[in-house]
């Protein structure tokens, strides 16, 4: 939309120029009332061009913030792994690190937020942001502390 709101304003541009040869032109015999009223088109357009040309800076400056967005989430996509129900950063070898990360708002926002365990006895581990909730022991905290193999076993896991 941001190029047709670009052409319209150049339309009105290229008749405001119009209207401004008109007025240029114009003889001696052309009535005051005439010129005032080429004069309130005249403006009128280039109000209108004006609004046309802040439209498509804003769709712009929408679209810039966007890509902006998409190319954050690119970089850190490359940086997130998952393990089980959780996704974790990952270090440059690609092992998983630290705290869990909520699946649910990777996935659908690709965006990251810590999961929670409120109470020490918890079963399931939630997530502040959306409240999805998640089994404890799929989720582990400080994940670099655990071997996988030994987590596997633990929670009655078949090891890979």
């Amino acid at each position: 939309m941001g190029f047709e709101s670009i052409g319209t304003a150049i339309a009105m541009v290229n008749g405001s120029l119009e209207l401004v040869k008109k007025l240029s032109s114009a003889s001696g015999a052309v009535e005051r009332a005439e010129l005032k009223l080429k004069a309130a088109e005249l403006i009128g357009s280039l109000a209108d061009a004006k609004l046309a040309l802040i439209n498509s800076m804003e769709e712009a400056q929408a679209q810039q913030r966007t890509i902006a967005e998409l190319q954050e989430a690119l970089q850190l996509k490359a940086t997130v792994g998952r393990v089980f129900d959780g996704y974790y950063q990952t270090d440059t070898n690609g092992k998983p690190h630290g705290d869990p990360f909520c699946a649910r708002c990777w996935q659908a926002d690709h965006r990251l937020f810590y999961l929670t365990s409120a109470r020490p006895g918890a079963v399931e581990t939630t997530c502040a942001q959306c409240n999805a909730k998640f089994p404890k022991h799929r989720t582990p905290f400080a994940i670099e502390q655990i071997s996988t193999a030994a987590f596997l076993v633990a929670h009655h896991q078949p090891v890979d």
